[in-house]
């Protein structure tokens, strides 16, 4: 009983993990396992992300090209209003709002206003010219403007 009881105490006193040792640890082989599954999804993962990279370029793109047709829209439409003193002309169909039709209003050129006098002779008679631009507020009384234009055209002779 003696020689049992020995053996029992010293089987607990010793540790039941084993210790491993720094060197065991570090020469320690390299396994390698293949798993086709991992495999499929590495490799396909470069098309998958090459796509990704694309369609967000692509999305990028289109966004500045977006931000671009705004743009010019709106310098467009200041433009517009700049020319006609504040007022929409009645000719405009709202072709800014659909924003389809923008492409239509890019080719055309925003007139320029002349104003100046020109002095013409014929021998015997001379004519002054007087031009200005005419703004929205004048269109409103024509009987006015007819009689300021008769008084502003002097025949000379």
């Amino acid at each position: 009983m003696e020689v049992e009881a020995d053996e029992e105490a010293a089987l607990l006193s010793r540790p039941r993990a084993r210790h491993i040792k720094k060197r065991a640890l570090k020469n320690k082989a390299l396994s390698v396992s293949f798993d086709e599954k991992d495999l499929k999804d590495f490799v396909g993962g470069f098309h998958k992300r090459k796509k990704k990279r694309r369609k967000e370029a692509e999305l990028l793109v289109q966004e500045a090209q977006r931000r671009k047709r705004i743009e010019a829209r709106k310098k467009r439409k200041l433009e517009r209003e700049s020319v006609y003193g504040g007022a929409v002309p009645a000719t405009d169909s709202g072709s800014d709002e659909c924003g389809e039709d923008d492409e239509q209003d890019e080719g055309s050129e925003l007139v320029t206003s002349i104003s100046g006098t020109a002095t013409y002779d014929n021998g015997d008679m001379k004519v002054t010219v007087t031009t200005s631009e005419i703004s929205r507020e004048e269109d409103k009384f024509p009987s006015e403007k007819m009689q300021a234009a008769g008084t502003q055209i002097n025949w000379r002779s």
